[in-house]
């Protein structure tokens, strides 16, 4: 299980925003092929919901949730060098989903929605990292970046004044 929450998500739009919460529950199994015992490569499926809300405007709160639907993602995870006990790592992977809005509501009035609501979202990361192996003990530090964009399809216009990209 994955759990991210209010995930840093700003409005790409020409007008300034973000929204104030973001956050999604995937459950998910995996995959995975180990080549030569240095490469894995992987692939995951499972079901995400995803929750957010946004005040476009003050006095305005705009909560959206979707169904429990199907994710799915790849990647590869690899040690590169290893050097008298320490191994360098690097990694990556995307993910991708795209579930039917469950409802929306502003300022907690539910909104009808066309049978076509859904968002789509995507995310990609990267990673190093090293670990040093003391006897049966392997301790290990690492760093990842991740990008993640989102977007809204079929939503009433009125709800998303500063974009439905984010």
């Amino acid at each position: 299980r994955d759990w991210v929450f209010d995930r840093s998500m700003k409005a790409v739009s020409k007008v300034a925003g973000r929204m104030d919460d973001f956050d999604f529950i995937a459950d998910q199994g995996v995959l995975t092929i180990n080549l030569i015992d240095r490469i894995e490569l992987f692939g995951s499926a499972g079901a995400a919901c995803f929750h957010a809300t946004h005040c476009p405007r003050p006095g305005a709160r705009h909560e959206y949730k979707t169904q429990d639907q199907l994710t799915w993602g790849i990647g590869f995870r690899g040690t590169f060098a290893s050097w008298k006990g320490a191994f360098f790592g690097i990694n990556g992977a995307y993910q991708k989903a795209h579930p039917t809005m469950k409802w929306v509501t502003v300022n907690g009035a539910p909104i009808s929605l066309s049978g076509g609501a859904k968002l789509s979202y995507a995310e990609w990361q990267v990673g190093l990292g090293v670990s040093y192996q003391i006897d049966s003990f392997i301790p290990y530090i690492g760093a990842k970046y991740s990008n993640a964009a989102a977007r809204f399809k079929h939503l009433p216009e009125e709800l998303l004044s500063t974009g439905r990209y984010f």
